[in-house]
């Protein structure tokens, strides 16, 4: 039997009663997959002692391999480490989900993307003016404004709020073309969305090494946008 109130740091507790070695695998993107059975608010790496401290930032990652411990808040690697965010968590299992034939799947996580892009580098205070002058500015094949109202309206939109794309709007991976229309159909291949929005990634990220006033902007915007994760770091209350 486990020694009441407390386990070994390297063990969890087994539903058979007894502390095994603890499983490789712990973290996804800001959330961890188990718990301690005794201590159900703490992470099964920490066991039940309470006098470990338990720092957010050294749990929680900010990309794949950089937990939020590691953001550089100096600013100059940040552009790079933001990259490795987009890329790692949502542009690389699209581009898996296309070669796969999962063209909504796909779909979803480049929309979701943009979504993250323009939070962090968009001034405009209302959504739906921040991911349109996103779109606009960024995805070359978005070549009518009412494409881009589409995307954001019937896509992102229908997305977020409704689970489904809207009003005869689909993801289709069989076009050659970003945008097709007939007939009141209006269809977007997430293949090609992806390639814009990772061109307009790669962009920005040479931009932002590059100047150093907007790279200090977008530190700004990193650091409202991830406060609760990066309080141990800054100090503030999020």
């Amino acid at each position: 039997m486990p020694v009441r109130g407390g386990l070994h740091r390297g063990c969890f507790q087994s539903g058979m009663g007894r502390s095994v070695p603890k499983p490789n695998g712990l973290f996804m993107q800001g959330s961890l997959q188990s718990r301690s059975r005794h201590c159900p608010k703490r992470p099964i790496f920490l066991g039940c002692d309470r006098r470990l401290p338990m720092k957010i930032s050294d749990i929680l990652y900010f990309a794949p391999n950089i937990p939020f411990s590691q953001v550089d808040l100096t600013g100059d690697r940040l552009p790079q480490q933001y990259a490795e965010r987009v890329e790692g968590y949502y542009l690389a299992p699209a581009e898996v989900l296309v070669d796969g034939g999962h063209g909504f799947a796909a779909g979803l996580l480049v929309v979701t993307a943009i979504d993250a892009l323009a939070r962090v580098s968009r001034v405009e205070p209302g959504v739906g003016e921040r991911i349109k002058a996103w779109l606009s500015t960024e995805v070359t094949g978005l070549y009518k404004p009412q494409h881009v109202d589409a995307l954001y309206r019937r896509v992102r939109n229908g997305l977020v709020h409704e689970a489904r794309l809207k009003n005869g709007t689909e993801f289709s991976l069989d076009q050659e073309s970003l945008v097709y229309e007939e007939d009141g159909i209006l269809a977007f291949n997430p293949r090609l969305l992806l390639g814009e929005v990772r061109d307009a990634l790669d962009r920005s990220r040479r931009q932002l090494e590059n100047d150093t006033r907007a790279r200090q902007a977008f530190l700004e915007s990193v650091k409202a946008e991830f406060a609760y994760e990066l309080r141990d770091i800054t100090g503030r209350s999020a």
